[in-house]
């Protein structure tokens, strides 16, 4: 008499292929192995998708400050962490409705020309001073100003200036930052 030797092809649970489910159970597939095998795919899955958020996460961060959204400015020994203002829109929002701005922090201001650029303080709620900076990375004219809500005055540099530095109101004051002094801007 001849046994019949052919595997029992059996319809395996939760998506595993067929080879998988045999090679874990005497007779075919095994319901309990087969739950075990699908739970672990889907573990790795899961592990898989939080992996790529991670990732992009931390792409995300690094093109962001990769991208010189900060950067450094200097007058003599005193240094300032910067935010850079350089597209239309960052430069019309400037430091708006902000409450607070630490002492050695501020905002600058890149136009793509040098030119006349004024500012005005509507919806500033900090004073501020600003420090207009030409081409060749002079001081050009300093002033200060303060918050704003009605009719606010546009202040204006007598000189063309490619930057714009905001720093807290009374800083320039405090260290002796003075017209016709080079400022030197780290990336």
């Amino acid at each position: 008499m001849k046994r019949n030797n052919k595997i029992k092809k059996t319809m395996c649970p939760l998506g595993l292929k067929a080879e998988v489910c045999n090679r874990h159970s005497f007779f075919g597939c095994s319901k309990r192995r087969a739950f075990q095998g699908a739970v672990l795919n889907l573990l790795d899955t899961t592990a898989l998708i939080i992996l790529i958020i991670i990732l992009g996460i931390v792409f995300t961060f690094y093109q962001y400050n990769h991208n010189s959204k900060i950067s450094e400015v200097c007058v003599r020994d005193n240094c300032f962490s910067v935010e850079l203002a350089q597209t239309p829109e960052e430069r019309a929002t400037g430091l708006m409705n902000r409450e607070f701005l630490a002492e050695n922090e501020g905002m600058l201001f890149i136009f793509p020309e040098e030119g006349d650029y004024g500012f005005w303080m509507k919806d500033t709620l900090i004073p501020l001073d600003m420090i207009w900076i030409n081409q060749n990375l002079e001081i050009v004219n300093i002033a200060t100003a303060q918050p704003c809500n009605e009719v606010c005055p546009i202040i204006r540099s007598k000189d063309p200036a490619l930057y714009v530095l905001e720093l807290n109101a009374g800083i320039t004051s405090q260290l002796g930052i003075i017209k016709k002094e080079k400022v030197i801007i780290k990336k």
